[in-house]
């Protein structure tokens, strides 16, 4: 009887038309992503410096940095490319400066790595983010493909200033996260692994 009713099972499973999986929905090609991650970052209100050497960003980063009385770094980023401030914690510090793990030109988002520390990229009011050229890909699927299986705990996928509205649709920034970011973008940066 069992096997009678397993047969049956079978046959009814045989019958079925397989549903198969959607394709992927296709994408235009990005012709070029640093351009069209401009064009994103501007929408966005992301600020958008590029240099063509690590210098040129030191000297610019010494006269940004007169502004601030200290900022909170994040490890991640190398000595070479942190401001001429005192250390702060994020809680305190106006400026908070990080390093992306990539960017996606379909969107303007930067991708950010929580082990760098929310905190970093979250509390002070101006969020100063490095970027290297190769990082830059064109969609969410490139990025997340690059990533790999080693992800952290989480992701933070940053596209602007913190914006916030209320519920008479009053928009304000910086209400939730820095009102102010700041993108630089550099030919190379140190390779995150080699950073610890």
């Amino acid at each position: 009887m069992k096997s009678a009713m397993r047969a049956r099972l079978r046959a009814t499973s045989a019958r079925r038309p397989d549903p198969g999986l959607a394709a992927a929905p296709t994408r235009p090609p990005v012709d070029d992503p640093r351009a069209l991650l401009e064009q994103r970052f501007g929408d966005n209100g992301i600020e958008w410096l590029v240099f063509a050497s690590e210098a040129e960003a030191r000297t610019w980063l010494a006269g940004f940095a007169a502004d601030f009385d200290g900022a909170a770094v994040s490890e991640w980023v190398p000595a070479s490319l942190a401001p001429p401030l005192p250390e702060m914690p994020p809680e305190t510090a106006a400026l908070g400066v990080s390093r992306a793990r990539l960017a996606v030109a379909e969107s303007g988002t930067l991708i950010l790595d929580a082990r760098e520390g929310r905190r970093t990229h979250l509390l002070p009011p101006v969020h100063l983010i490095w970027l290297a050229a190769d990082d830059v890909v064109a969609d969410l699927p490139t990025a997340l493909a690059r990533l790999g299986g080693a992800l952290p705990s989480a992701l933070g996928l940053h596209s602007g200033p913190s914006r916030s509205a209320d519920i008479g649709g009053v928009l304000v920034q910086g209400v939730h996260g820095p009102g102010r970011v700041l993108v630089v973008m550099l030919p190379s940066i140190s390779p995150i692994s080699a950073l610890g």
